[in-house]
Order: structure tokens, then sequence, then C-alpha cells
């Protein structure tokens, strides 16, 4: 099966889908800014560590 590039169907998406790379026409780059990501590094970790407490007390318990 043969694909006509020229297609009605095919040319009116062509502005859609020129910079994209698949068939779906999104490109999630298009007309988006870049946004840089915080530089912090050295935030503290939140974790509810008390199935890991848990576990520890009954593997010393149990080896």
């Amino acid at each position: 099966m043969d694909i006509d590039e020229n297609a009605p169907g095919n040319t009116s998406q062509q502005e859609v889908t020129r910079t994209t790379d698949n068939e779906t026409g999104h490109d999630p780059r298009r007309d988006e800014p870049e946004v840089p990501l915080p530089a912090d590094d050295e935030a503290p970790v939140e974790e509810d560590m008390s199935d890991v407490d848990a576990n520890n007390s009954v593997s010393s318990e149990h080896p």
C-alpha cells in the first residue's frame, strides 16, 4: 500500500507534523520554553522509615 503524500489529509497536517518524528503530530517541545530545575541538591529527604525500622527489628530477632 502506497501513501499519497499529497492527499488532502496529509497536506493539511504538514504544518503540525513537520517538526515531529511520530504520526500523532504531537511535539511536546514545540512552543514550550525549557524550564530549568532548581539547584537544590542539599535538600533534606523526608521519608517514612517506619516500615524499615519494623523490618530491621524483626530481622534481628529472626536471622
